[in-house]
């Protein structure tokens, strides 16, 4: 586990490498004589990279923590009821919240795959009230909202709701109806 001292000095070309392999080879005769390469070069730098980014939010008076402990999610997955059967993610995935665990609906994930790295920031699936909140912030300053958006998609971010929205516009909100923001006001997540 990262210590506080230890500083995130990057991924190394090894665990690019790992992950490629786990790619072509997503069984545990491959992985468990190397799970000490992905302990070493996946889970150390990425418990640093949550650790330094929990030091330099805490600067900034962001109110996000990465816990090393609860904050990164396993590589292993549920196949129980899942069509997909291999056993292991290929990349690594974490999230620094206000508690520093995964429940929180607001949060900052951060994605580590080869050729496909990101980070995104939003609320994933919010429950009803704090739902209700956001969308009657979205019809409280509609052009606040829009200017915001535009804003972000301007200089090449994503804004999206993944495809979770309602239909309809929520009962309490009809009245946005025909608006420029209606279809927001019917998102289940707000993401960037």
């Amino acid at each position: 586990m990262a210590s506080p001292t230890e500083t995130f000095t990057g991924f190394r070309p090894a665990a690019c490498d790992f992950f490629r392999g786990l790619v072509a080879n997503n069984d545990p005769l491959w992985f468990k004589p190397r799970k000490a390469v992905y302990d070493s070069e996946i889970l150390a730098p990425f418990r640093a990279l949550l650790t330094a980014l929990s030091a330099a939010f805490a600067v900034l008076g962001v109110p996000l923590v990465g816990d090393p402990a609860r904050g990164i999610f396993r590589l292993y997955r549920d196949v129980r009821f899942s069509a997909n059967k291999q056993l292991y993610k290929t990349h690594q995935g974490a999230v620094l919240t206000r508690s520093g665990g995964k429940g929180d609906p607001g949060l900052l994930y951060v994605h580590f795959e080869p050729g496909a790295s990101m980070i995104g920031a939003g609320f994933w699936h919010p429950a009803p009230a704090l739902l209700t909140r956001l969308r009657r912030a979205v019809v409280d300053d509609p052009d606040g909202f829009l200017a915001m958006t535009g804003l972000l998609t301007g200089q090449g971010y994503s804004v999206s709701c993944e495809n979770e929205r309602l239909t309809r516009v929520p009962r309490g909100f009809e009245a946005v109806k025909g608006t420029p923001i209606a279809d927001y006001v019917c998102w289940k997540n707000f993401l960037v």
